[in-house]
């Protein structure tokens, strides 16, 4: 599986969906499965540009979530760590520009879907908190009643 987790990187977006196909059919996480979802988020295309794609943003979400599900008492720490660490790259990588408001509603659904990892929900708390400076910074401090309500 080594090997199979490797040339995974090289995934296009759109085989993603296939991916999410196979996941599903064994939604529980194992060690070669860990090793494929640490591929695929660590990948250079994932990783280094913003994406607000929706086949991409809910393949990895998908991804993410059945990371999170994995973790239980037995988990150890370095596992932990390293689950929060790949889901905290997926969290810094979506971006939706201006559109302040998907952008928070992604960030709430996200702390529901991943509150078991305290670090992921720092990471979410740390982004909520750069979201509403950039608000301000672009309405130079005179909020309309929209963004007044969305700070």
């Amino acid at each position: 599986m080594h090997l199979t987790a490797h040339c995974l990187c090289a995934v296009p977006s759109r085989a993603l969906g296939v991916l999410i196909q196979l996941l599903k059919a064994k939604p529980t996480l194992s060690w070669p499965w860990t090793e494929v979802y640490h591929c695929l988020l660590m990948s250079p295309r994932h990783h280094q540009e913003p994406t607000k794609d929706p086949v991409i943003l809910n393949a990895l979400l998908h991804i993410c979530k059945t990371m999170h599900d994995s973790v239980n008492a037995l988990t150890l720490e370095d596992e932990k760590r390293m689950l929060a660490h790949l889901i905290n790259g997926f969290i810094k990588m979506v971006s939706f520009g201006r559109d302040f408001e998907q952008q928070l509603s992604f960030y709430v659904e996200s702390r529901s879907m991943f509150c078991n990892l305290e670090p992921v929900l720092v990471q979410l708390i740390h982004s909520v908190n750069r979201l509403a400076m950039e608000t301000r910074k672009v309405m130079k401090g005179n909020h309309s009643r929209k963004t007044a309500a969305f700070v």
